[in-house]
Parts: structure tokens; C-alpha cells; sequence
């Protein structure tokens, strides 16, 4: 009876749920239902439930593959077309985890990693390849919407439990970084994205009722950003900010720089620079761990510098020359640092890449920026007749660079082997680039063989 019990509660509800979700997706059409499978991938985390979370990817995996075979059956000729310059990323990602995962001590892990990210861009090339008009696009664009709003609505939550005393939250996430719903850096990564997006929009062909919407959306999402005290993620809007005032009115760019300079001398308010000290954690003790991590992993990478440790595996090589004393207060947060993630332990996404893959995963590390903005720069040179499409395209290429200086201080959110919740907004990102990149290149494709006949 127990056995009983326990497999109608965890499997049957489960795959009952999941017939339901099929059927409703068969009723209601493939926008839909890539509008709820962005939603669910990126709000249903482990932290609710490790297993509801494996049959949520699961489940959204199989729908996308079926609803991609019956638009394309089996005829590869049909299916959408990668841009050459992507196609030879992915390649340069896989040859360096083969490599890196051959010459492993764990080559174990580093074959589980290669299945995950396998899995995972399948998963991308299917929402990619259902994306056939403007309309999915918009649909991309508002599941992101309502992920931020959920995202602020978590950390709103979170800030009323704490009596609505920022200091006291950003104490209580110290104390304790992981117990969270979700990573408050993985939050502020995902906000530099949408904020970055909705203020090129403002500057886009919308109805005046429309852009209050996008502006109240970007007063909640930059609250809810410096609620999540993520540095790296102020710092990277910060810098999206500065770019796209620099493409789009650098009148405006000149009066942030002065106001800049205004509000410095405030600073040195005794109060408000306590504030600031303590919100930035700008004391010794607040900053010295990334001095600590720095040290292991340049002392790591030194020791294998050509073909790492395999994917995932530079948490195995952390204590194989530690340039501390075991005990001290340097080992300890090494210790906890080891204990507190699977991997991407040098807090860096190109020195993680070169601890784990070696001089190959250093180069894919630079070369993934590389593409991403070539391809920005061709999308934006030929959508300059297309105004609010040209600046959905800003808004990406300026989410891009935020992130990309993100990646100087956090490993997450570009490629961490398909975790998809970290990783899946940056690909979607891609995705919607490379849909306007094939577009415009097959519209002048058909006018140039026009012109020639």
C-alpha cells in the first residue's frame, strides 16, 4: 500500500499533468505554449522541487521536439538554417570539451556535461526553428516580461521578510547565499537583459500608452535590480546604459556624466557613504574572498594551462597545491566555496573556461563575444529602415555587453554547460538575432537574384 501511495503521488499525478499540458499544447498552438515553456524553465527551479524540476524540462523538451517534427518531419533540407559563424561556435564549444574530457582525470563528468549541453541546444534549435514570424518574437520578449515581473515580485517577497530593510536582506543573503529561490546574481543577470531591451524600446515607434507600460516595467525592473545587491550585474547596466545613450542620444550620455560627477561629492557624507560601503560590501573583509578565488585558480590554471581539467572538473585540482594554510580564513571560504557550487568556482566565465577546458576553452571564451556582436553589428546594419526591430536589436546587442563584462566577475549565464535556468535567457537572446540575421539575409538574397534576372 505504501509503495502504492508513493508512485501515485510522485509519478502518476506527474505524468497526468503531463498529458494535460501535451493535449493543451496541441489546443492551443506552438506561440503559447513556447510562451509557458520559457515561463516554467526559468521559475520552476530545483529550490521548489529537484524532481517536479526534471519532469517540468522533460516534459517541455518532448513537446518542443514533437511540435518541431510535425512542422519539418524528418527532412533535414528543411530544417532552418544556422548562421556559418554559429554553427563554427558550436563546434569550437564541443571540440574543446571533447578534448579538455579526454586528457580528464574525470572523464565521467565531463561526458555528463557534453550530454547536457547537447540536450540543451537541441532544446534552443527547437524553439528557434518554431519561431517563423514576428509574432513568436514578441512572444519571446513577453515571457521575459513576466519572468522579470515574477523575479520582483520574489525578491518584493523577500525584502517584506526582512521588514523592508535592504541592509538587514543583504545580510540575511550572506549568511545564507544559496538557500534563496534563485541566485540573486542570476536574477541580476537576467535583469540586465530585459531592462537593457525595454529601454531601446522606449525610443521605438510605439504607442504613447505602450511606452508608459515599458516604462513602469523599467522603473520595477531597475528597483528590483539593485534590490538583488549583485555588483557585477549594476556594473554591466551601467555600461549597457552608457552604450546606448551613446547610439541613441548622446545628449543624454553628456547630462548622466554630469549628473555623475554632481552626485560624487555626496559620497563623502559620512551616512550615506556608510550606506554605500555597505551596499557595494566595499570593506576589506566583504572583498578579499574574490582575492582568495583569484589566487586558486591562477595557481590551478598554471598547473594545467593547456587542456584543463576537464568540464566541470577544476573543483577536483582547488586543494591540489592551495597556496594557503589549511585552517586559515583564506582555506575556509575556499572550503566553503567548494562545498557551495558543482563547478565555475573561479567566479570569472573566461578563467572558468580556461581552468576546466584549457587554451581552447580560453579562445571559445572570447571568440562566443566575437560572434554575438559581429552578428549584432550585421542585423543592426540591415535593419536601419526597420525602426523598432532595429531597436529590439540594440536592446540585445546592449544586454550582450553587459553581460559579456558580467563574465569578468561572475562564471554563470552564458555557457555553464546547459543549466538551464542561468543559461537559456542568453540563448534565447541569440536566437531572436538570429531569426532578424536570416530574415534580412534571405530578403536580400531574393532582391539581388531579382535584379540579376
Amino acid at each position: 500500500m505504501i509503495i502504492f501511495d508513493l508512485f501515485f503521488s510522485d509519478y502518476i499525478l506527474i505524468l497526468i499533468g503531463a498529458l494535460i499540458i501535451f493535449l493543451a499544447a496541441l489546443k492551443v498552438g506552438k506561440k503559447i505554449f513556447i510562451f509557458f515553456a520559457i515561463l516554467s524553465l526559468l521559475t520552476m527551479t530545483s529550490t521548489i522541487s529537484t524532481q517536479l524540476r526534471v519532469w517540468v524540462q522533460v516534459i517541455n523538451f518532448l513537446i518542443l521536439s514533437y511540435l518541431f517534427f510535425k512542422r519539418y518531419g524528418l527532412e533535414v533540407s528543411r530544417y532552418p538554417r544556422i548562421p556559418n559563424l554559429v554553427v563554427a561556435l558550436l563546434s569550437l564549444v564541443f571540440v574543446s570539451m571533447i578534448v579538455s574530457t579526454t586528457f580528464s582525470n574525470y572523464p565521467v563528468l565531463g561526458i555528463e556535461q557534453i550530454i547536457r549541453m547537447t540536450l540543451f541546444l537541441l532544446l534552443i534549435y527547437f524553439i528557434f526553428a518554431l519561431i517563423e514570424s514576428n509574432i513568436e518574437i514578441k512572444t519571446l520578449i513577453f515571457a521575459f516580461i513576466i519572468v522579470g515581473l515574477f523575479y520582483s515580485i520574489t525578491i518584493i517577497v523577500d525584502l517584506a521578510l526582512n521588514n523592508f530593510n535592504l541592509v538587514l536582506m543583504e545580510i540575511n543573503q550572506l549568511k545564507e547565499e544559496n538557500s534563496g529561490y534563485i541566485n540573486m546574481n542570476t536574477m541580476g543577470a537576467f535583469f540586465v537583459l530585459i531592462i537593457s531591451i525595454l529601454m531601446c524600446l522606449l525610443f521605438g515607434d510605439f504607442k504613447r500608452s505602450i511606452k508608459k507600460i515599458f516604462l513602469f516595467l523599467l522603473i520595477i525592473f531597475v528597483l528590483s535590480l539593485l534590490f538583488t545587491n549583485s555588483r557585477a550585474a549594476i556594473l554591466s547596466i551601467v555600461i549597457s546604459f552608457l552604450f546606448i545613450f551613446y547610439k541613441l542620444n548622446k545628449k543624454i550620455l553628456k547630462w548622466v556624466l554630469i549628473s555623475v560627477i554632481i552626485v560624487i561629492p555626496f559620497y563623502f557624507i559620512s551616512s550615506i557613504q556608510e550606506f554605500v560601503d555597505l551596499y557595494f560590501r566595499l570593506g576589506y573583509h566583504a572583498t578579499s574572498g574574490r582575492d582568495f578565488i583569484l589566487d586558486v585558480i591562477t595557481n590551478v590554471i598554471t598547473h594545467n594551462p593547456i587542456v584543463g581539467y576537464g568540464p566541470a572538473a577544476t573543483k577536483f585540482a582547488l586543494y591540489y597545491d592551495l597556496p594557503f594554510m589549511l585552517g586559515s580564513p583564506a582555506e575556509k571560504f575556499i572550503f566553503y566555496h567548494y562545498n557551495e557550487i558543482e563547478f565555475g568556482h573561479a567566479h570569472n566565465f573566461y578563467l572558468f573556461f580556461w581552468s576546466d577546458l584549457g587554451l581552447l576553452g580560453l579562445f571559445t571564451s572570447l571568440f562566443l563575444p566575437y560572434i554575438y556582436f559581429k552578428l549584432c553589428y550585421k542585423t543592426l546594419q540591415r535593419l536601419r529602415e526597420d525602426k523598432n526591430h532595429y531597436f529590439l536589436i540594440l536592446g540585445l546587442t546592449a544586454a550582450g555587453l553587459g553581460l559579456f563584462i558580467r563574465g569578468f566577475f561572475e562564471w554563470s549565464c552564458l555557457i555553464s554547460y546547459g543549466t538551464i535556468n542561468t543559461d537559456l535567457p542568453f540563448w534565447i537572446m541569440l536566437i531572436m538575432i538570429i531569426y532578424f540575421y536570416n530574415k534580412k539575409e534571405i530578403t536580400e538574397k531574393k532582391i539581388l537574384t531579382s535584379n540579376n534576372a
